[in-house]
């Protein structure tokens, strides 16, 4: 019992793996109702339409791209990879379908087809930050930490309008304990996307090691107003609530975590009814 009690005050993981593997989605190829779809995120729509388009007329590699995002999108990877390996072979230049591919891959644990896939992204053209970003995710998932920084920084570097960029270097400086410059990077990237729910979560989570916890209830409560249905964010202001006294608040957090099935806020809950 005493290890699920102290359960409740470790901040909880926040991570998505389609922000740690971006895909690359806006199209300047095509302005059609595929494209637009998969920026909508509407990916059922999209698969549906761009499926439609390669059935009904020449196929194009932009149209595989698009399917191939919507399915990566849903969590159908090796379909995607189908639709990128498609595009590819229309398009042998197609930098942003080696990205996406490498994502794909990265996703299924394929680490070497996933950085060669971001490599040649690179090498077709060096000034997108996106395959720099998610080739420093595939570098740190195999523990190269000082190839993953370079590749942060050069993310950084060549995107500095690309609040992912930022996101993801922060990620990297949040696991290794530097929370200062996570916090740092976090409001890079909130200052160039000021809706980003998962960097006000994560800065969250940064001020909270940080025991800076009013800053981090702050965050928290932002990301919940963004989406209401992220469970974590009411577990983590939980304990941040829980970190300064304030033990209603924290308990009305931890029952809506558990409500909407988040099982270290229930194993807590558990814990309490029975004592």
């Amino acid at each position: 019992m005493r290890r699920i009690q102290n359960m409740i005050y470790k901040f909880g993981n926040l991570t998505l793996l389609v922000y740690l593997f971006l895909l690359f989605t806006n199209n300047c190829l095509a302005t059609d109702r595929c494209s637009e779809y998969v920026d909508k995120k509407q990916y059922s729509l999209a698969i549906k339409v761009c499926t439609e388009k390669i059935m009904k007329e020449k196929p194009l590699a932009v149209n595989f791209y698009n399917r191939g995002t919507a399915y990566l999108n849903k969590g159908e990877h090796s379909r995607a990879i189908e639709d990128f390996n498609s595009s590819i072979n229309l398009s042998p230049d197609y930098f942003e379908a080696y990205n996406n591919r490498g994502s794909a891959y990265a996703i299924l644990g394929e680490i070497q087809k996933a950085i060669d896939d971001f490599n040649k992204s690179i090498e077709l053209n060096p000034y997108f930050s996106a395959p720099y970003y998610n080739r420093g995710n595939a570098y740190k998932s195999v523990g190269n930490k000082v190839q993953a920084l370079s590749d942060y920084n050069k993310a950084v570097e060549i995107g500095s309008k690309d609040p992912l960029a930022f996101y993801n270097r922060a990620g990297y400086y949040d696991e290794n304990g530097n929370y200062q410059q996570a916090i740092i990077d976090y409001t890079n990237a909130l200052k160039l996307d000021s809706k980003f729910e998962y960097a006000y979560g994560n800065r969250g989570l940064a001020y909270g090691k940080s025991g800076l916890y009013k800053k981090s209830i702050e965050d928290f409560s932002v990301a919940i107003k963004l989406n209401p249905n992220r469970a974590e964010n009411y577990y983590n202001r939980g304990i941040a609530y829980h970190k300064l006294g304030k033990k209603m608040e924290a308990f009305k957090d931890y029952k809506r975590a558990a409500k909407l099935g988040y099982e270290p806020a229930q194993d807590f809950l558990r814990s309490q009814s029975d004592k």
